[in-house]
């Protein structure tokens, strides 16, 4: 196993590629989330965006296995 993280500084990046920005109001329009907490979550994004201090990190890790073979 290896663990490989991801960090990504370019706003347009995260929420082009990702839709990170949005993220919120899906998790609200499915009920997981208020949509009060959605709008603010995407307030703090634009505020951390225009102040320079975005940034997005999320960790994978890597594994890989094999089968026994069966006989």
């Amino acid at each position: 196993m290896e663990a490989r993280t991801l960090v990504v500084r370019d706003p347009s990046a995260a929420d082009n590629v990702m839709g990170l920005r949005m993220w919120a109001h899906a998790a609200a329009a499915r009920g997981y989330l208020d949509p009060l907490d959605a709008d603010r979550f995407m307030a703090q994004f634009d505020d951390a965006v225009r102040a320079g201090r975005f940034t997005y990190a999320v960790t994978f890790f890597l594994t890989a296995g094999t089968l026994p073979l069966s006989g």
